[in-house]
């Protein structure tokens, strides 16, 4: 009886394995999960790189040399830092089995071609790369994508918010920043570097703490944002609450700070456009306690 039963059960599992061989799909029975993934490209082969989202925004960047640019605002630079750490993310994306492929899967994970909460077009020099569609968050740091050229959805780890389809928060943070000055003058003060020392306009020595806090500031400064036209128009009008010229070893530049309505901006001559700063930055280049005079 046992012999019966035992022969009963292998000849089930034989059926079993010949009804999953015969159904199962081949696009995905044939690739093991970590085969399986978003897109397979050479990160250095993306020459540019356009993030939209579902209300007709869109930013584009593109790669210059070395580094990359935002057409829109007057080819500023873009945070290549965060490019370059995206494109061989989306590379090494091991997707595993999809969690569907069919259309109304596509419209349900937000992952279609007209419903999707970010749309990624990677492009080389010649010819288009890649389009991937991200849509809703399955967890905490992921959200379902989708590659135009496949009906599967995958989960991968990514977050919508860290992708903005608004050309200036791809801002280079760091644009405005003089990591080497040697002279620095306002309407208030004066310094210079001079055999590796800091010195006032009339020679003396300025306070230690004052001077190393507007040089941090200066090393350190980040934008945060533009302007945008109503502030722009109004922030013409103000007189600037300090206007400094730097001089470092990559040239000599000027800024205006002005602020309004409890926001900080800072005009550059080396660019066309009115830069936010945060109020703690601005607050370190613009109140300078006139102990930096001197230290007397």
């Amino acid at each position: 009886m046992n012999r019966e039963v035992t022969a009963l059960f292998a000849v089930l599992l034989i059926q079993c394995g010949i009804v999953a061989a015969v159904y199962l799909p081949t696009s995905y029975a044939e690739k093991a999960p970590e085969q399986l993934s978003i897109a397979s490209f050479d990160p250095d082969d993306v020459a540019s790189l356009t993030i939209g989202d579902g209300y007709d925004n869109e930013a584009v960047l593109i790669r210059s040399g070395a580094h990359w640019i935002i057409p829109e605002l007057h080819g500023l630079p873009a945070d290549a830092s965060k490019i370059n750490a995206l494109l061989p993310r989306l590379v090494r994306q091991s997707a595993g089995w999809p969690v569907g492929n069919s259309k109304p899967a596509q419209q349900r994970f937000q992952v279609s071609k007209t419903n999707y909460q970010r749309r990624l077009k990677l492009g080389a020099i010649s010819a288009d790369i890649a389009t991937i569609y991200l849509g809703t968050s399955p967890g905490f740091g992921k959200v379902h994508a989708r590659n135009a050229d496949d009906d599967a959805i995958f989960p991968v780890e990514l977050n919508n918010f860290d992708l903005p389809a608004v050309a200036s928060k791809w801002l280079d943070p760091r644009l405005l920043q003089v990591r080497v000055p040697i002279r620095i003058d306002t309407d208030l003060y004066h310094l210079r570097l001079e055999d590796g020392a800091w010195l006032t306009g009339n020679g003396r020595l300025p306070g230690e703490a004052t001077l190393l806090t507007l040089l941090t500031a200066l090393k350190t400064l980040e934008v945060v944002g533009l302007a945008d036209e109503d502030q722009a128009r109004h922030l013409a009008a103000l007189e600037a609450d300090t206007i400094m010229v730097i001089e470092s070893l990559a040239g000599t530049v000027t800024f205006e700070f002005k602020s309004w309505a409890e926001q900080y901006f800072v005009f550059s001559d080396e660019y066309p456009l009115l830069f936010q700063i945060g109020q703690q930055d601005y607050a370190r280049l613009t109140d300078i306690d006139l102990g930096l005079i001197t230290s007397e």
